[in-house]
């Protein structure tokens, strides 16, 4: 009983910790947008699926030079290696569908380019059958990758990068 009850407990705490990430990343990711015009055709970009660990370790060199990963919430990491990256095309008429590790899906759909060169970018993941473990969110993304946590994987945790490179 005392056992299933610590279980419990870590379970909760891991949902909270990854529900506080989530947040973090939204919350930076949701700036004011500017005027957007009509979507592309298509843009291209690559998904980044890294596994990021408290416990001091290497940081994998593809990802030095990415600012992001240097900030809250994901300064807190000591190690970082990417596992894959996969590219990626993007646009308004049909959400692009990637595998990620441990079943769940990242849905990525264009909504709309800014005259600046930004776009607007619809972001989910889900696991097939399951409730939605990000449901949408939007986010104003350029040719500087943008970063979603949180979920516990391989004794560390999962960070999704999406980095639009037109």
């Amino acid at each position: 009983m005392l056992a299933t009850m610590l279980r419990l407990e870590s379970i909760v705490s891991g949902v909270r910790r990854a529900t506080a990430l989530l947040l973090a990343v939204a919350c930076a990711c949701a700036v004011s947008s500017p005027r957007t015009v009509a979507a592309e055709d298509n843009v291209q970009g690559e998904v980044l699926v890294i596994l990021a660990k408290a416990e001091p370790g290497p940081l994998d060199p593809k990802l030095a030079g990415m600012q992001a990963l240097r900030k809250p919430p994901f300064d807190g990491y000591k190690s970082m290696t990417l596992l894959s990256t996969s590219p990626v095309t993007l646009n308004s008429q049909h959400a692009s569908i990637s595998d990620l590790p441990k079943g769940r899906k990242l849905m990525l759909r264009l909504l709309g380019s800014a005259r600046d060169g930004r776009h607007r970018v619809e972001v989910s993941i889900n696991k097939p059958g399951k409730q939605d473990y990000l449901p949408l969110l939007t986010v104003l993304a350029s040719k500087e990758p943008f970063f979603v946590a949180g979920q516990s994987f391989k004794g560390g945790t999962l960070i999704i990068g999406v980095r639009l490179t037109r």
